[in-house]
């Protein structure tokens, strides 16, 4: 996948898990597809939860130590789905 490919502010992860990601901020939704069977999940998220995403050193890790604890919180209970874009 190219940048050039990305549709509708998707952007590139360089991460050995996410392909790809976008922030919804009207909907306070980071969306995540994941190179592991490209299935995409959204996370609760707010301005500043993301700027701690893009921060980041390993996104992998962010997820699975700040978003997914996140949403437990939150009651988030989203079931992800197989990406079938781009």
């Amino acid at each position: 996948m190219s940048p050039g490919t990305l549709p509708n502010n998707w952007q590139p992860c360089a991460s050995s898990a996410i392909e790809a990601f976008r922030y919804l901020p009207g909907e306070g939704v980071l969306q995540l597809v994941f190179r592991d069977g490209r299935m995409h999940y959204d996370y609760p998220c707010d301005d500043q939860l993301f700027a701690r995403f893009r921060a980041a050193g390993s996104k992998g890790r962010f997820v699975n130590t700040v978003l997914k604890p996140h949403a437990r919180r939150l009651g988030w209970s989203r079931q992800p789905y197989r990406w079938t874009g781009w």
